[in-house]
């Protein structure tokens, strides 16, 4: 089984290579039979190349364009071509070729304008100088281009020779077909030989585009044709036939040639100039200034002229006759067409007779008709007679240039943010203000993302706290929005508040007001001893002040007492109040910088560090207080009395003396002592008393009490003898040790002689 699939497999081998072969072969004879038809359809003779050149313009052939060096780029529009046929020969003989949209067919092999049947002898025509100008005598320069023009779909590269001033007899073209295969013009001729130009460098060809062809396909085996070299003014009339193109607006600025219209014929200049640079400039903005002004209201929206232009020509012309070539300029579009600028050459092989209008010359010998503005559906007829001098096909291109204007306007508005508040300029503490907020657009454009900004200063208090934010969104021009905000003072002083109010493009306004808090104040003054013994009375005087800049109200002052201090009495009708043991004095108003004085008596009834305390308060939560401390002492004090129990008395007789002692201060006495002293006509007998006495005649002492508390009393008595007549006085010491310094009173006693 296997044996019999490599044998199938070594079959297919062998027909797949055979079928290659077979194919090789095949294609080697296809390519020699080609090459072989090749060489038979390029041996046929070109003919020479013709020329008839006496005028500025030539038949510009629609082969390949020419870029001229300076010359402006061409306009992006579109020519729009058609082309109305007129037969130059009867119906019999059909015309040398037909221009239309569609592919061009075959030309016929005889009766063309220009050419012979095959059997006519071979003749050249003389050739003209070749120059550019009007006159024999213009300088030869660069030919200008036609940035309206069609181009070939060909990348070959057309070459303007020169061709020496020698006359040639005529040619008779061969019937075969004209258009030769190859050929880089409308006539199917080969370029002429690359020679130096007389009108400069030679001209770059363009990029390749796909306009109609102006020239049939050149059939396999027609000979080449020699036709004159091509123009660089833009492809040739049609001979004997109407030619209109429907040229758009231009869509760059017009050339400045000197014309009161600002427009110009294309800036043709010679070959050997530098092209101008397309490429973008680097511009900083800061140097590009504003300039531009709206334009008139009939500029605004779409502008939208369309200019055509259309060459009218006879169908035949002959030499030495004149003939009359029109030249209609329409704006069948819907705008005015502004700075209309119609340019055209006169066409070689004639002379210039008359023009109707007048033209201007224009650089390079071209023809200039400034046809100003054009209202929609204007038509312009240009006329041209000229003189035929050589025979052959005649044309020229006209070429239109204009302006297409529009505008467009802009309101450019600038919208700005003024910001007014008011406040009161005084409030009193504790109290809640309304501020008036005006935010107003006085601008010209509408203010967006409008935002009122609060931060709430220090001293004042809002209850969403201290940054606030409100949005008001759009203000139209001249537009106000009043807003209010609360606001409750919490501090005295003067206070800066600033609000701030901000939009959209760094829009902000801010507005300051100063606000000054007024105040009231309390102080309280608490002026008496500071030191008192116990159940010495004391005298205090309590004052009241406001140092605030407001009015103090409903001020009530009340002075605490403490438990060992008794309330005696007071002024300013204070009222005491034996539940809190304290006095309390009321005062409706106390005006700013205002001070007074209340006064009160109490008594010490314990002993130690005794606090007087006085609170002051008034509305607004006032307060105030102070304190005064009082060392209260407890003392010892001694009171005594003498007094003699019989008086007067007779010589040698005797008295007694009754002391009296009594502590009336607040602490007891201690070693309280008792000394009485006689005088020397007196002696002393005894003494009795709380304790023991001792005496030397003339003076009894008493040892030392060792207590007397307070309130209690001692009595001291003294026996005494009357010695002598006379006033006797006796005196009596007391001390202790709470009273170092004794003190001394005296009894008078009377001792006579009965005798």
């Amino acid at each position: 089984m296997s044996r019999f699939w490599e044998a199938i497999k070594r079959a297919k081998q062998r027909v797949n290579t055979r079928l290659a072969i077979l194919i090789v072969v095949i294609a080697g004879a296809s390519y020699g039979g080609y090459l072989g038809i090749v060489r038979l359809t390029q041996s046929k003779p070109v003919s020479p190349t013709k020329k008839v050149v006496t005028g500025g313009g030539q038949v510009a052939p629609p082969a390949v364009e020419l870029e001229i060096p300076g010359a402006p780029p061409a306009a992006a529009n579109t020519q729009q071509a058609s082309y109305n046929e007129a037969s130059l020969y009867p119906s019999s003989s059909p015309s040398p070729y037909t221009v239309s949209d569609a592919p061009p067919a075959a030309p016929p092999s005889s009766g063309g304008y220009g050419y012979d049947d095959a059997t006519s002898p071979a003749t050249e025509v003389p050739a003209a100088p070749a120059t550019y100008g009007v006159a024999d005598d213009s300088p030869a320069v660069a030919a200008p281009s036609n940035p309206y023009r069609e181009s070939l779909a060909s990348n070959e590269t057309a070459v303007v020779t020169e061709e020496p001033p020698v006359a040639q007899p005529p040619t008779a073209l061969p019937a075969e077909d004209p258009y030769a295969q190859g050929s880089s013009n409308a006539y199917g001729t080969s370029p002429a030989p690359a020679t130096a130009s007389p009108y400069g460098a030679e001209p770059a060809p363009l990029a390749e585009s796909s306009p109609p062809q102006f020239a049939p396909e050149t059939a396999a085996g027609s000979p080449a044709v020699t036709e004159p070299e091509p123009s660089a003014y833009g492809p040739p009339s049609a001979y004997g036939s109407s030619r209109r193109a429907d040229l758009p607006a231009d869509s760059g600025a017009p050339v400045d040639a000197g014309s009161t219209y600002g427009a110009a014929a294309p800036a043709y200049s010679s070959s050997s100039a530098e092209p101008r640079s397309l490429a973008p400039q680097t511009i900083a903005m800061s140097d590009v200034a504003g300039l531009g002004v709206p334009g008139e209201r009939e500029l605004e929206g779409t502008q939208a002229p369309a200019i055509s232009v259309e060459k009218l020509a006879p169908a035949e012309i002959q030499v030495g006759r004149p003939a009359v070539f029109e030249i209609r300029v329409r704006n069948a579009g819907q705008s005015i067409a502004r700075q209309v600028l119609l340019s055209d050459f006169v066409p070689q092989g004639t002379k210039l007779i008359a023009s109707e209008p007048q033209f201007t010359r224009g650089p390079e010998g071209s023809l200039l008709w400034q046809l100003g503005d054009m209202q929609p559906g204007d038509e312009k007829l240009v006329k041209l007679e000229l003189m035929p001098l050589s025979e052959g096909e005649i044309g020229s291109v006209a070429q239109v240039t204009f302006a297409a204007m529009a505008t467009s306007r802009s309101l450019c508005t600038k919208p700005a943010l003024v910001i007014e508040h008011t406040a009161p300029a005084q409030i009193l503490i504790g109290e809640s203000m309304t501020m008036a907020i005006t935010v107003t657009n006085p601008g010209t454009g509408a203010a967006t993302g409008v935002v009122v900004e609060e931060d709430v200063p220090a001293g004042l208090s809002h209850l969403a706290g201290s940054e606030l934010e409100y949005e008001i969104g759009t203000l139209r021009p001249g537009e106000s929005k009043r807003l209010e905000l609360s606001i409750k003072a919490e501090k005295a002083g003067i206070i800066e508040n600033t609000i701030v109010v901000r939009g959209e493009g760094n829009l902000a306004a801010e507005h300051k007001v100063n606000i000054e808090v007024l105040a009231p104040q309390l102080s309280v003054n608490v002026d008496g001893p500071k030191r008192r013994f116990l159940e010495r009375q004391a005298k205090y005087n309590i004052s009241v002040g406001n140092p605030g800049t407001a009015a103090a109200r409903d001020v009530e002052l009340v002075a605490y007492l403490p438990k060992g201090m008794k309330f005696v009495e007071t002024d300013s009708r204070g009222q005491y109040d034996a539940q809190q043991h304290a006095v309390f004095w009321s005062l409706a108003e106390l005006p700013a910088s205002k001070a007074g004085t209340v006064q009160l008596t109490t008594m010490p009834i314990e002993t130690g560090e005794l606090k007087l305390r006085v609170e002051g308060r008034g509305a607004v939560n006032l307060q105030a207080s102070s304190e005064q401390l009082v060392q209260v002492e407890a003392a010892a004090e001694l009171l005594h009395t003498i007094a003699d129990l019989s008086d007067p008395i007779e010589v040698g007789s005797e008295t007694g003396y009754e002391v009296r002692v009594t502590n009336v201060g607040t602490k007891a006495a201690t070693n309280v002592r008792i000394l009485a002293t006689l005088p020397p006509d007196m002696r002393a007998t005894g003494g009795d008393g709380p304790t023991r006495a001792t005496s030397d005649g003339q003076r009894v002492q008493f040892e030392p009490l060792a207590r007397l508390n307070p309130q209690e009393e001692v009595v001291f008595r003294v026996t005494a003898q009357g010695l002598k007549a006379g006033d006797q006085l006796i005196r009596v010491q007391v001390s202790s040790d709470e009273w170092q310094t004794p003190v001394t009173r005296e009894e008078s006693t009377r001792v006579y002689d009965d005798r």
